[in-house]
């Protein structure tokens, strides 16, 4: 009896293992293919432009993502918008991928980081979403933030050629 009851623990403990392993495993994979999944770049853009925003304010800030994608000007993928410019040796159209301070949200204070897990939670349906078409924004390519004053947006303002589309949140968005 006592020797089955060993087998029973024995069996049950390697199952346990075996399970704690592909359970930690996955976790690994899915880690890594995220950090190079275009949600990863949604959500870093959305936590440096928008993670006080009310929700339609980050909606809005993926529709200004994805308004650029479908625009011929800029680059074709989430990670090309958000990094535009650095690569070409010009200002960054995203002030915080050149603004020297790091990209790792994990590097930020900790009072933040439930804001990086709330931002990484919806940045997969918003990345649906961005596909999709639906569009807040009235087809903005540009925005900025209300209370930031700015001579280049100031200049083709008055050039007319921004027209301003919609407000939501702090940000101002222009088409």
């Amino acid at each position: 009896m006592l020797v089955l009851y060993t087998l029973k623990l024995a069996w049950f403990t390697v199952l346990a293992v075996w399970r704690f392993k592909k359970t930690t495993i996955a976790i690994l994979i899915s880690i890594l293919l995220d950090i190079w999944s275009p949600a990863y770049y949604l959500a870093e853009g959305l936590y440096y432009e928008a993670r006080d925003e009310p929700f339609l304010g980050k909606v809005a800030i993926t529709n200004v993502i994805f308004n650029r994608i479908r625009d011929g000007r800029f680059a074709n993928s989430v990670r090309g918008v958000l990094h535009d410019g650095r690569e070409r040796g010009r200002f960054c159209d995203f002030s915080y991928y050149c603004d020297g301070r790091p990209d790792n949200p994990w590097k930020h204070h900790y009072s933040q980081w439930g804001k990086w897990v709330v931002v990484k939670l919806i940045s997969w349906p918003l990345l649906v979403y961005g596909y999709s078409r639906l569009d807040i924004t009235g087809g903005a390519l540009y925005y900025k933030r209300h209370d930031v004053n700015s001579s280049w947006f100031n200049t083709m303002i008055k050039k007319g050629k921004m027209v301003k589309t919609r407000r939501f949140g702090a940000h101002q968005f222009y088409r």
